[in-house]
C-alpha cells in the first residue's frame, strides 16, 4: 500500500511536462544528517517528502517556500531565534518572501495522524511562543495535502485557458457538506488525493480547486479553457454560495 505523499507524487509525475528539471529527492545522507542537525528522529511522512521532493522541485509553485534539506540544515546551524520556538515544532521550510514566517510541523500530535503543517515567525521575535499563540498560523493538515495544493494548482489549474477566483466575503465558513452538494450538482467530482483543506473537483469542462482558509472563509478558484463555462459556473457558485469574485 503506497502512502498519501507517494500517491500525490505519482499524480505530479503523471502530469509533469517533459520540458522541466524532474525532480530529486534528498539522499539517504542528507536525511540523516538533518536528523543529526534536528538532534531527533524526523517524522516517516517528512523523510517521505524529502526523499521525493528535498532537493529539486524545479516549476512547483511552493508560493516560493523553500523546503529543500540543504536550506534547513543552514537555517538551523546559522539561525539563534528557533531556541524561542516551542520544541513540539519541527522547522521543514523556509518561507523566501515573508521573512516573518517560517514553516513547522506540529509533533504534538497523537501518533497516527500525520502532523500538520504550521507557519510560525521566527523572526524578531520578542520572547518565545507558546502552542496556542495567535502568531502560529496553520497552512495545511499535513505535509501530502500542501504537496497536492501546491501542485493540483500548478498542473491542472494554470495550464488551462481561463481562471477565475471566488472567495467568502462574509467571513463565516459555509458549510463544507452544503459546498459539496453544491459542487456535485454541477456535475463536478472530487480528486481523490484531495484533503481536509483542500479539494480537486473535476468534469469533462472543468475543474474547481476548493481551499479552506482555517475557519476564516474559502476560496473557489475555477478554470476551463472554455471561458463560457467559467463564467457560468461562477454565477452558479455567487448565487448559491456566500461567495464573490475577487
Amino acid at each position: 500500500m503506497t502512502t498519501k505523499i507517494e500517491d500525490v507524487v505519482r499524480f505530479i509525475l503523471d502530469l509533469w511536462p517533459s520540458s522541466r528539471t524532474p525532480l530529486r529527492g534528498s539522499s539517504m545522507d542528507e536525511i540523516r544528517r538533518l536528523e543529526a542537525i534536528q538532534g531527533r528522529a524526523l517524522p516517516e511522512s517528512y523523510k517521505e517528502f524529502l526523499a521525493h521532493v528535498g532537493h529539486e522541485r524545479d516549476g512547483l509553485a511552493w508560493e516560493h517556500i523553500d523546503f529543500r534539506s540543504g536550506a534547513i540544515e543552514k537555517f538551523m546551524t546559522r539561525s539563534r531565534r528557533l531556541s524561542l520556538v516551542p520544541r513540539r515544532y519541527m522547522l521543514v521550510g523556509r518561507d523566501l518572501t515573508e521573512s516573518e514566517l517560517e514553516y513547522f510541523l506540529d509533533l504534538g500530535m497523537g501518533p497516527d495522524t500525520e502532523p500538520p503543517i504550521v507557519r510560525v515567525p521566527v523572526i524578531n521575535l520578542e520572547e518565545a511562543l507558546e502552542p496556542e499563540d495567535e502568531r502560529i498560523h496553520p497552512d495545511a493538515t499535513g505535509l501530502a495535502e500542501m504537496l497536492f495544493r501546491e501542485a493540483y494548482y500548478d498542473l491542472r489549474v494554470e495550464p488551462l485557458q481561463h481562471v477565475s477566483l471566488l472567495s467568502d466575503v462574509r467571513g463565516e465558513d459555509p458549510p463544507k457538506g452544503r459546498v459539496e452538494e453544491v459542487l456535485s450538482e454541477l456535475g463536478l467530482s472530487r480528486h481523490p488525493l484531495s484533503g481536509p483543506w483542500v479539494q480537486g473537483y473535476e468534469s469533462d469542462e472543468g475543474i474547481i480547486e476548493v481551499r479552506w482558509l482555517g475557519g476564516k472563509g474559502l476560496q473557489l478558484i475555477t478554470a476551463s479553457d472554455d471561458k463560457g463555462w467559467v463564467s457560468k459556473t461562477g454565477k452558479e457558485l455567487r448565487s448559491r454560495l456566500p461567495v464573490a469574485l475577487i
